[in-house]
């Protein structure tokens, strides 16, 4: 397992993952001079957890106009990223995300479309996503 995932491959135990999922953390977020400060943290738990963090970034980004957007990934370990992008997804366009390349030199695409990532990730699903055009990279 080390060999095929590297740091991020591990084993848990049942017990294990019921306290992660116990153990959940809402993202954060704060907003100072109208700029809106959101702490993607990072994402291991449920499903269900997931739609629910996805649905707390996503309502807070389109709940009012902001000046500006921050974004800090400071201290995020990963995780599941389905759901963190799924709540920003306003300001992420859809399309080709990123290519990941195995050590055999295959590729493949991650894209995004709405609010749900393809080729990684839990897939969520928030519906008819509002996109925030000014800050979406051309």
């Amino acid at each position: 397992m080390k060999i095929k995932g590297g740091n991020h491959a591990s084993l848990i135990t049942p017990s294990e993952v019921r306290k992660e999922v116990s153990q959940y953390k809402a993202p954060t977020s704060s907003v100072k001079n109208n700029i809106l400060y959101v702490h993607l943290q990072e994402f291991n738990w449920s499903s269900s957890q997931g739609k629910r963090y996805a649905n707390t970034l996503y309502h807070k980004l389109t709940s009012k106009t902001y000046k500006d957007i921050i974004i800090d990934l400071k201290n995020n370990l990963g995780g599941d990223i389905g759901p963190m992008l799924a709540g920003i997804s306003p300001v992420v366009p859809n399309g080709k995300l990123f290519e990941i390349v195995s050590a055999l030199n295959k590729s493949m695409s991650v894209t995004f479309q709405g609010s749900v990532t393809n080729n990684m990730g839990t897939k969520i699903d928030l519906g008819n996503i509002k996109k925030l055009q000014e800050f979406l990279l051309q």
